[in-house]
């Protein structure tokens, strides 16, 4: 699996961007200024929001909250 640093991101606990480096499909490291590792990626989150977990976030609540009322 191939590292990937995304920066310039907003975490949802902090205000200013920061930087994250994901190795292996984990967290690495978070912090300013993270550099790119050898073969790695790189995503310029352009001050967007970090939101992990949201890997097909196409759901529809309606139908869920129907089934559950079913």
């Amino acid at each position: 699996m191939t590292d990937l640093l995304i920066s310039r991101v907003a975490l949802l606990d902090e205000r200013h961007p920061t930087d994250v480096l994901i190795r292996d499909g984990v967290v690495d490291d978070v912090g300013a200024e993270l550099t790119v590792p050898v073969g790695g990626e790189h995503l310029d989150g352009s001050g967007g929001t970090l939101l992990p977990g949201l890997w097909d976030h196409h759901i529809h609540l309606t139908a869920l909250a129907a089934s559950l009322d079913s």
